[in-house]
């Protein structure tokens, strides 16, 4: 957790004294702490900033590999690749990307957090339309909207 109940119910406790503590205790943890819709919000705000991530990553690594001459196991490609800022740029938002998902794996349930990969398709084509200017077909976007519906489906408890 990162907030402590007993800290948040201190003022409480000095005009309700211990008795009435306890049932006072369940209610505001329910509220602030334990609220499913609470929790269903912070995971898919916590799943499109990993996704966010994720495909910012991918757009810096096609930067890079539009740069490079030409893509070879050869020192000459390797200090391209490592001294170009847009490799870094992806090296930073994949770290980060991955820090996310870490923390959504470790506090929400599997079978809710790994569909909310699924954003990085919807973030991924608008990449691909508004920075690459790439045409996208009608169906795309249905199929994005699909994916919309059932992610937010799937984090329903």
């Amino acid at each position: 957790r990162l907030w402590n109940a007993d800290l948040l119910l201190k003022p409480f406790r000095k005009r309700c004294g211990k008795a009435q503590d306890t049932a006072l205790q369940p209610l505001w943890q329910n509220l602030f702490f334990h609220n499913p819709l609470r929790l269903m919000y912070k995971l898919i705000l916590l799943s499109i900033l990993q996704s966010a991530c994720l495909v910012a990553g991918q757009m810096f690594l096609k930067f890079t590999m539009n740069r490079l001459d030409r893509l070879a196991f050869t020192w000459r490609c390797i200090k391209q690749l490592f001294t170009d800022i847009n490799f870094l740029l992806c090296g930073i938002c994949m770290g980060g990307a991955s820090v996310l998902w870490f923390y959504i794996l470790r506090n929400y349930p599997f079978s809710s957090a790994y569909p909310m990969i699924s954003f990085s398709y919807v973030l991924g084509l608008i990449v691909a339309a508004v920075v690459f200017h790439e045409h996208i077909p009608a169906v795309r976007y249905v199929g994005v909207a699909l994916i919309i519906i059932g992610a937010i489906l799937v984090v329903q408890k």
